[in-house]
Parts: structure tokens; sequence; C-alpha cells
């Protein structure tokens, strides 16, 4: 009997988009409207597709859109904001 292996493929998220990993593994994200943009700016239809899951989410987007949006300065400046609300309410508790 043959036997299969599966593995799951994660994208290489560049380094100015770092902080996404971090975000999606904290609910914190769920309840602040800001970083819920955040991630449907990414790629809206497959953030609705998959349900608003996060981790599944920054498992699915492509490739070639983190790449894009590691140069895009608004985007960049609107994570900067996110990453700047999560360390002060984090730190805060």
């Amino acid at each position: 009997m043959t036997q299969f292996q599966s593995f799951q493929v994660f994208p290489d998220i560049p380094k100015p988009l770092s902080f996404l990993g971090t975000l999606s593994h904290n609910l914190w994200w769920s309840w602040n409207q800001s970083a819920i943009e955040l991630f449907r700016r990414i790629d809206p239809l497959l953030w609705d597709e998959l349900g608003w899951n996060a981790i599944a989410f920054m498992a699915r987007v492509s490739q070639a859109r983190l790449n894009e949006l590691a140069s895009d300065n608004s985007y960049l400046a609107h994570l900067d904001q996110v990453k700047r609300r999560f360390t002060n309410r984090v730190h805060a508790s």
C-alpha cells in the first residue's frame, strides 16, 4: 500500500510585514477594527472566504501579494499604526 505524507506550505512573510504573524496569533485583532481592516486589505475575497480566520488566512495568502504589500507605503503605515496600538495595549495590561 502506498503511503502519503501531507505537508503544508506557508508563505514567507517579508520582514516589513513580520508583525502580521504575531498579530494573527493573538485575538486582540478580532476586536480592533483597524487590525481587522489590515487583514482585509491584503485580500478581501480570501479574508471573507476563510471566515475572518487570521491564521488560516496568513497560511493561504499569496506570496506575490505579501511581496507587493511589503513595499506599499500606505499599507506599511497602517501596519505600523496597528502595531503601536497592539504594543501599547499588551504592555498596558
